[in-house]
């Protein structure tokens, strides 16, 4: 009887320190910007190096890129967060950018479902799809307050599970302007 008693809170102790030790708020710099999520996962991960990238689209918009990686345990788990700073105002109209995410998932996923969804406490989209058969891949996109000549962007791709990891990234990320994003020639 009393072995169960010592049995009982030692299973309770270890219980609730995985609880807590699974929400964890990371706060990383990318220049400009401040980005700030809670994965809730028990899975360990680590979060890479932020990768500043310069390109031009096909129609000639120029932007730049910082690249957040997060990489799990395992080769499925992993997401990134790309912040996109571009040199003029952008297409924001959630149902075109609902049809291009469709679209783009559509050429290497099946089952894709997109739809528009709150992120950050704007209006953004997600899209979801089974790649290679089995793996879930999850996109988000929101556009946070811009000015009238600039705009930037947030997107989100994650293939941790819905429940441990992609809903809470959504649900807590918060991406902030600090400074001023470097000029783009």
């Amino acid at each position: 009887m009393e072995y169960n008693k010592c049995l009982f809170v030692l299973l309770t102790a270890v219980l609730a320190l995985v609880a807590t030790s699974s929400a964890k708020t990371e706060t990383i710099a990318a220049e400009a910007y401040n980005v700030s999520f809670d994965l809730n996962t028990t899975e360990q991960y680590s979060i890479g190096d932020v990768k500043r990238e310069y390109s031009e689209s096909y129609e000639g918009i120029n932007h730049v890129s910082y690249i957040i990686p997060i990489n799990g345990s395992n080769l499925a788990s992993r997401a990134s967060i790309s912040i996109d700073f571009y040199n003029q105002t952008m297409n924001k109209d959630i149902e075109s950018n609902m049809r291009r995410l469709e679209e783009s998932l559509g050429y290497f996923c099946d089952k894709v479902n997109v739809c528009p969804r709150k992120i950050d406490g704007q209006s953004g989209i997600l899209g979801t799809g089974i790649r290679c058969g089995s793996e879930n891949e999850f996109y988000a996109k929101y556009w946070l307050l811009s000015n009238e000549s600039t705009d930037t962007c947030v997107k989100i791709s994650s293939r941790y599970p819905w429940n441990d990891g992609t809903l809470s990234l959504l649900r807590t990320i918060h991406v902030e302007i600090v400074g001023k994003p470097p000029s783009l020639l």
